[in-house]
């Protein structure tokens, strides 16, 4: 991060780098970030886009979207930041079946649940997204909103799948030494 001269916002160095995993608060319980402050900063940042991947839910894509192309603030004054490319993801709770709801039919109870960020490449990407989200809460609400990996495979197509956090399928063999399993996911997930 470079300070840019006669101003006090900062400017990232790398000018290719795009954050693609952020949370504002539409993630209960995970984000505290204000989306106008996000989004506002990453285009004072000079980055190029951003993504945003709440938990579960879709419901700051509109508003991130007028936040990012805005030329003009609340006030009618000009943003003297370039706008930014929304990039429109989402952070899923994984399960391996959504219809269990019970500690007991859970793999480790509660934290039977695995994150997945999925992104919409296109406008059929875009819908499967919102519909991936509504199962989760209709069909899969246990503690979160679950999906299960059958449901990620009928509503795949215009998707790009990426390793999320920690609390990914991924992540989680990779810290437990697991690598074939988790060679075996990125192949599933591919």
């Amino acid at each position: 991060v470079v300070r840019n001269e006669g101003c006090n916002s900062m400017k990232y160095a790398n000018s290719e780098f795009v954050p693609m995993h952020c949370h504002s608060f539409f993630s209960l319980l995970d984000g505290l970030a204000d989306l106008q402050d996000l989004v506002m900063e990453a285009r004072k940042m000079g980055f190029l886009g951003i993504a945003v991947t709440d938990h579960g839910s879709v419901g700051s894509w509109i508003k991130f979207i007028e936040l990012s192309e805005a030329t003009k603030d609340k006030k009618g004054n000009p943003i003297n930041y370039p706008p930014i490319i929304p990039i429109l993801g989402c952070e899923f709770y994984l399960s391996a079946n959504h219809n269990d709801k019970s500690n007991k039919e859970q793999l480790d109870g509660r934290r039977g649940n695995r994150h997945l960020n999925l992104y919409a490449m296109n406008f059929e990407g875009y819908q499967n997204l919102c519909t991936l989200s509504q199962l989760s809460f209709t069909d899969g609400f246990f503690y979160d909103p679950r999906i299960d990996i059958e449901q990620v495979s009928q509503h795949s197509a215009g998707l790009m799948c990426g390793s999320a956090c920690l609390s990914s399928v991924l992540n989680a063999n990779l810290l437990a030494d697991r690598y074939d399993k988790a060679k075996k996911v990125c192949h599933l997930f591919k």
